[in-house]
């Protein structure tokens, strides 16, 4: 059976739940929200993988460049995405991405 290497990660915004797959990142969301146990099935059945407890490369990079971007030094993430929906969540999340750092308002989280 594949593997999603998942890691919990508490920032400024939340606790998150951080996932990589075939070293690219595939989870990034709250750990504690509604939907989580049907995202988490969600992409365990399209993946055909479970999730185990590990750090890993990809995961590493990924919370340093959120400190970054939380501590306002990063503007832009270059990490690899593997994004596990529809067509219709791809393209949201590829739109998602476009959004320029500067429209982004952190005065409630900070």
């Amino acid at each position: 059976m594949n593997q999603i290497n998942i890691q919990h990660y508490k920032t400024k915004i939340g606790k998150l739940i951080l996932g990589s797959f075939d070293d690219k990142l595939c989870i990034l969301d709250f750990e504690y929200r509604k939907m989580r146990k049907t995202v988490d099935s969600r992409i365990k059945k399209n993946l055909k993988a479970e999730f185990v407890e590990q750090d890993d490369k990809v995961l590493k990079e990924t919370r340093k460049q959120l400190d970054e971007y939380f501590d306002r030094y990063r503007k832009k993430f270059d990490i690899p995405l593997l994004m596990v929906g529809t067509d219709f969540q791809k393209s949201v999340w590829n739109a998602l991405i476009e959004v320029p750092y500067e429209t982004v308002e952190f005065k409630e989280f900070f």
